[in-house]
């Protein structure tokens, strides 16, 4: 409880405080207390109930009142009223269960969208950060400009002028990145239960499990995603509160497609954590070779053979494959936890 309750986010905090202190979660277990103890019968009766109170309050109509068209209106749109309620009490399927689900469903959409939040979070960072590090090299290029101008190289006039113009365009991607990051560290902890303006530390981000994703056996998954999924959960049960022939055939087409959608959209999401795990590899080997590099530009300048430029060169980029490689990470947690969601019963069934 104290970690929970503290200004700093970890990552497998999340589902706690979505659960804790989400207001739509809080809202929906205030709503599910209408439903406990009962059944898909007694749901569909209150409709029923309430077009017979309608019915009942009708009141005789007097052809030869003055007021017997307005009279004969409002009879009429209380008969409509009336009639929408049976067939609404006709067209109930939702019972305790149903409902339990359908709010459960609800709560664990909410801790991935926080999770891709908080993972939106630290890939604006990151960005940020490459800015930054691009704007220094757009301010070094316009500094090496401008001393060959100082020093009587009038061709590079021109050149002058686009670095500068690279450097006011690199500030402005730095501005609007900063109002990003700030605009999705807010939704994030509004989300969470904290007010707009709490000074709130973001935990780090988990590594990728590439061992975890090696063992996956697909197959076995996509049997659990079909009985773990609540969309399916929900509809099955429709189906059996059916009140009417015209209600079941709809519900048991949604079942139906529902079962396949599951099985193509976890398969859909494998594929592309599969992707996401190369992307992430290539991006690790990137940043090796680019190491490699600097370690013998390092050597080279210590024995006077390459110049200060070139050796800070050399260190921009293997800081830029250190943000790809990183950039990769966070698209492949991103990939796990949409499959494991899928699997876990979040799966779309359209």
């Amino acid at each position: 409880w104290a970690a929970i309750r503290d200004n700093k986010l970890e990552f497998e905090e999340i589902d706690k405080r979505i659960h804790e202190y989400n207001t739509t979660v809080r809202q929906n277990e205030i709503s599910y207390k209408d439903y406990q103890g009962k059944d898909s019968s007694e749901i569909a009766q209150e409709y029923y109930d309430a077009a017979e109170e309608i019915y009942d309050s009708q009141p005789d109509l007097d052809p030869d009142s003055a007021s017997y068209a307005s009279d004969l209106a409002s009879y009429i749109s209380n008969e409509q009223r009336a009639e929408s309620l049976k067939e609404s009490g006709d067209a109930s399927v939702e019972d305790e269960d149903t409902v339990k689900w359908s709010d459960t469903q609800a709560e664990k959409k909410l801790v991935s969208q926080a999770q891709s939040l908080m993972i939106s979070y630290w890939n604006s960072v990151e960005k940020l950060s490459s800015l930054e590090q691009e704007l220094l090299e757009a301010e070094r290029s316009e500094e090496l400009i401008k001393r060959k101008l100082a020093a009587g190289m009038v061709a590079v006039q021109s050149e002058v002028l686009t670095a500068e113009q690279t450097v006011l365009n690199v500030r402005s991607e730095i501005t609007s990145a900063e109002s990003n990051l700030n605009e999705t560290k807010t939704s994030l902890i509004l989300m969470l239960g904290w007010n707009e303006g709490d000074s709130v530390e973001i935990g780090n981000l988990p590594e990728p499990d590439t061992a975890a994703i090696a063992a996956i056996s697909l197959e076995t998954d996509i049997e659990q995603a079909l009985e773990n999924n609540y969309d399916l959960k929900i509809l099955s049960r429709q189906l059996k509160n059916a009140h009417s022939s015209t209600t079941e055939a709809s519900v048991r087409e949604k079942l139906t497609s529902g079962r396949q959608a599951v099985r193509a959209n976890v398969t859909t999401a494998y594929q592309n954590l599969l992707l996401a795990e190369n992307q992430y590899e290539q991006a690790v080997k990137a940043k090796s070779l680019k190491e490699q590099s600097l370690e013998t530009a390092r050597r080279k300048q210590a024995a006077g053979l390459l110049s200060a430029n070139s050796l800070a060169s050399a260190v921009s980029a293997c800081e830029t494959a250190e943000s790809s490689k990183q950039t990769a990470a966070f698209q492949l947690l991103s990939a796990k936890l949409e499959y494991d969601w899928a699997v876990a019963g979040l799966a779309a069934v359209s």
